[in-house]
Parts: structure tokens; sequence; C-alpha cells
């Protein structure tokens, strides 16, 4: 007899099983078969954000998919999938890696919570690195949401709208059994609590909300009626991300970072390039 049961005659003999090192595990088959189902999680969306948002060039070799272990063991019952259409048209990210690298700082890693507010002139490219910021951390959170916070009407909209969706990709979740007992098309200020419910959930840490275009803020000296008081649209919980657009300085519901004119010429004449679609540039100048 050959082969790995060897050859035996008389009373055959008991071998000592020698101990495997922990190591040895990893040239087993079965391993690889795991991490390629840990990486099935690879989201092609970013695809389509792209062609909807006119965002930088989005290369899938520079993107990691979520490992299971980065947002806990009961977190699935809070993943919402990301509705594209609520993030608004840009124009094409140019540069600001310093400001994207002090976001990243503030918002991930953090027990409690933590926000983030952008202010600045308009169109100086706060919503644009919002965008970025989402194009490129979004695998860390269980679900972004996009609010518009121009005036409350469009904030309260904006909460229906995650009402609705955390209810269709949910459906049957007791973790929304809140949001289900609303009437959507009732008492909007109804459907805001509901909303801030669930996201106050004690499991569910992992939500990011970008808070778009806050440049009515009630403050002080502000005697506009129509002024916002965001902080009645904020979740109570000490835990998720925060991002706030605003072109007022006084908005002081997070750390802010002033975005302001790129000191670079060449990262200006990139981001004029981009926005007047012409196909040279030279030494400072379009041709």
């Amino acid at each position: 007899m050959s082969g790995c049961l060897g050859h035996h005659t008389g009373t055959p003999r008991k071998k000592k099983i020698k101990s495997i090192p922990y190591s040895a595990f990893s040239t087993f088959p079965c391993r690889s078969s795991m991490e390629k189902g840990k990486r099935r999680l690879i989201n092609d969306s970013w695809k389509r954000l792209k062609r909807s948002t006119g965002v930088g060039a989005l290369d899938p070799s520079t993107y990691r998919p979520m490992e299971l272990t980065e947002v806990g063991g009961n977190s699935d019952q809070f993943v919402v999938s990301f509705d594209l259409s609520t993030i608004p048209e840009a124009a094409q990210f140019v540069a600001r890696e310093n400001e994207l690298a002090e976001m990243r700082r503030l918002l991930h890693g953090h027990k409690s919570r933590s926000a983030v507010v952008l202010h600045g002139l308009g169109g100086i490219g706060k919503t644009q690195l919002a965008i970025e910021y989402i194009t490129q951390h979004k695998e860390k959170y269980t679900a972004v949401f996009w609010l518009n916070a121009n005036d409350e009407d469009s904030l309260k909209l904006s909460f229906r709208d995650i009402a609705q969706h955390v209810l269709e990709d949910q459906k049957g979740k007791s973790s929304t059994s809140t949001l289900a007992s609303v009437d959507l098309n009732g008492n909007l200020d109804q459907v805001v609590t509901a909303v801030k419910t669930w996201l106050n959930l004690q499991r569910n840490t992992r939500w990011l909300i970008i808070y778009d275009n806050y440049d009515n803020p009630r403050t002080p000296g502000n005697l506009d009626r129509s002024a916002v008081d965001i902080r009645g649209f904020l979740p109570r919980a000490d835990h998720g991300a925060i991002i706030i657009t605003t072109r007022s300085a006084q908005v002081s519901q997070g750390h802010r970072i002033h975005v302001q004119k790129l000191p670079n010429i060449h990262e200006g004449l990139e981001i004029l390039l981009n926005t007047s679609k012409r196909e040279n540039i030279e030494n400072g100048r379009l041709f």
C-alpha cells in the first residue's frame, strides 16, 4: 500500500501528532476564499457618482472594500445604500489636500460625535470639498445622508427623504419601528423627530450627515425670520459624524475649517481650465 496511509505490518503503531503552528493556516485555500468573500462589498456606485457630479477621476484601484470588522457585528441593521440622487451637481474637484486631511483627522476614528464646519465665500468649493470627502471615505460609514439646509422646509423634506430611504433599505428591521409608525405625508416635524430617534439609537453609530448650504443661520445678530436654527435638526446622541457647509463664519456646531482661495496659482488655473473647458494651459495662460 502506498500514499498517505503508508504500509504497516503487525500491530499498527500510534503516531504522535505534532502541534501545528497557527501561521500554517495562512496557506489553507479556504482563507483565500474567505478574504475574497469579505471583499465582495466593493461598491461601484462611485462610478455613477463621477458621472452625476463631475467629481475628479475615480480610480477603482485606490478604493478599499469595507471590512466587516470596521462597522461592528450588529451594524448590518443600520446599513443604508447611498442615494446618489441627493448629491448636487458640482464642478470638478481640484487639490485641497490639506483640508481633506484635516477633515479625515477630525471626522474619523472617534468614539464620540465629530463635526466639521466648512465655511467660506459662495462658490469657493465647500460643497465640492464635502463631495470629495465622501467619495474617498464613504466605506467608513454605514449610512451617508445629504441634506439641503438652505431653509427649514428644505431640511424637513430632506429628513422625509431619509425616512423613506431607510424604510426601503431596512424594511422589516426592528430598528425602524419608530420610522414605520410615522405618516411620511403628514406632519414633517414628527418625521424629523422619528429620523433623529433612529440616528440616536445606541448601536447606530457609523452614520455621516452633510448639511449643505446652511447659509442663513439663526444667530443673535440675524433678524431674518426665515433664518434656520440647525440645532433642532441635529441628532442628540454623542456619536456619528456631521459636515456643515456655510458662508457664515458664526456657525459653531463643529470644528471650523475656513475654505479659502487656493494659494497655488497652478491649482487655481487648473480649476479655471476645468470650468472653461479649454484644452491647454501653460505658464498661466489659456490658449
